[in-house]
């Protein structure tokens, strides 16, 4: 290990006394009565200092979480590291969190209160202390599998075939129920231009999405990217994130969520199954979820209700992200080359996610929707025309990505049903030819 300079040396003491005076203040006065200015008299440090290492108390926060995380960590790499006994390991790991945690009880548990809430910054912290005993855990069970099969492998052959088979149908019996019992979430990240693709394997909600969110908006200075909140992440390719995506606009009960944050854009939107996409400003979740955490309650439902109630009404039209309230069909249906065209009445939110902007009240916009009578499905493109007041038309192209082509399937066959009495497919069948069928039903 390379030796530590005097000024990193300097460095680590300045913020180890400020997160020992941030601790001290918090657990004896309370983190909301506590400001800024209170850590950093406390600390012997000047408010710039304090602000260049921790630029707000939820960062402080986040670094007494943190801290507490590497005592642990250390104290397996160094003291009980030559410790045989897994179960003695981890008991000794346990009083070391414990005894940490009771010098500072009221902090400890507003730390930990933030750490099981999905919305917070700090639950971070405890999906890395739980991965941490979960290690300790499977040392555990580790060395108790392996004393089980010296005591099996001393038994007759067939009394070991026969506890072996049963021991095979049981593990393959559990892995099945674990596959069925598991729930996904799938994001794709927009950052600086590039974009990745994950999934996480668990139900992430739109409150902790959008702690996330809030919280990388307001780092100042060497902002850490989104995904890295994303403990657990797995990177996914664009076709696989398509998949659960649709899988999830479905209602499939595996894929829960499904979220696009686009950080360049500046705009969350989320896959509501069923009905499509929906679709806000980030400067708008980032107010819901600072009056979430403001609520007066430590209840996740209270919270999430409060979060909801301040994003509704804010939704937007967004590019690659329309739902269903966005596809208003009017007119009668027409038939042209095998398809059925549905006029679309849209207004000037969704007429700029299309990308146009009219120059004034005498421009008209005409949006079509098709189906393919023959092949039971939305055709992947909406078609646009712009007529200018003038009379020139220019003639353009909305590509569907899958969500909205299922949200329009849906209206689509509402409309139908609600204009000729039929459904798409039986109405389809009585306007093609006796020589083309088309399918059984609507093709997603």
């Amino acid at each position: 290990m390379m030796k530590q300079s005097r000024r990193e040396l300097n460095k680590l003491q300045c913020r180890q006394r400020i997160l020992k005076a941030s601790r001290q203040l918090f657990s004896a006065t309370g983190y909301d009565e506590i400001t800024m200015e209170d850590v950093a008299e406390r600390a012997g440090v000047s408010k710039a200092t304090l602000y260049n290492y921790f630029p707000s108390k939820d960062s402080l926060l986040m670094g007494i979480a943190e801290a507490e995380l590497e005592d642990v960590r250390q104290l397996i790499a160094g003291a009980l590291q030559d410790e045989p006994s897994g179960v003695e390991k981890l008991r000794l790991a346990l009083l070391t969190f414990v005894m940490d945690s009771i010098n500072y009880v009221p902090l400890s548990r507003k730390i930990t209160y933030l750490n099981s809430q999905e919305g917070s910054g700090l639950f971070a912290t405890r999906l890395g202390m739980l991965e941490i005993f979960r290690a300790l855990v499977e040392e555990a069970q580790e060395k108790l599998d392996n004393y089980l099969d010296e005591l099996i492998s001393q038994l007759p052959d067939h009394v070991r075939e026969k506890i072996s088979r049963e021991i095979l149908e049981e593990d393959q019996q559990r892995e099945q129920e674990i596959r069925a019992s598991r729930r996904y979430s799938a994001f794709r990240i927009v950052e600086n231009g590039g974009t990745q693709y994950f999934r996480m394997d668990r139900s992430v909600r739109m409150l902790e999405i959008a702690g996330y969110v809030r919280l990388r908006l307001r780092q100042q200075s060497g902002p850490r990217p989104l995904e890295e909140s994303l403990r657990g992440r797995e990177e996914i390719p664009a076709e696989e994130f398509e998949r659960m995506l649709t899988s999830c606009m479905e209602g499939n009960c595996q894929i829960t969520d499904a979220y696009d944050v686009d950080l360049d854009r500046l705009e969350l939107s989320a896959v509501r199954p069923g009905i499509g996409w929906v679709s806000y400003r980030l400067k708008d979740v980032s107010t819901a979820v600072w009056h979430a955490d403001r609520c007066g309650s430590y209840s996740w439902n209270v919270r999430n209700a409060r979060f909801t109630e301040k994003l509704t009404g804010r939704e937007i039209a967004s590019a690659g992200h329309l739902s269903a309230e966005h596809f208003l069909f009017a007119e009668e249906i027409t038939e042209d080359h095998g398809r059925l065209n549905f006029y679309l009445r849209t207004g000037s939110d969704v007429n700029k996610a299309f990308g146009i902007r009219t120059a004034g009240s005498d421009d008209q916009l005409n949006v079509y929707a098709n189906y393919d009578m023959a092949g039971g499905q939305v055709c992947s493109e909406l078609e646009l025309v712009l007529i200018r007041a003038g009379g020139e038309e220019e003639s353009r192209t909305y590509p569907l990505n899958g969500v909205e082509k299922a949200a329009l399937l849906r209206k689509m066959e509402d409309y139908c049903q609600q204009q000729t009495g039929q459904s798409l497919t039986d109405y389809s069948a009585q306007r093609l030819p006796e020589d083309i069928a088309p399918p059984a039903g609507p093709v997603m």
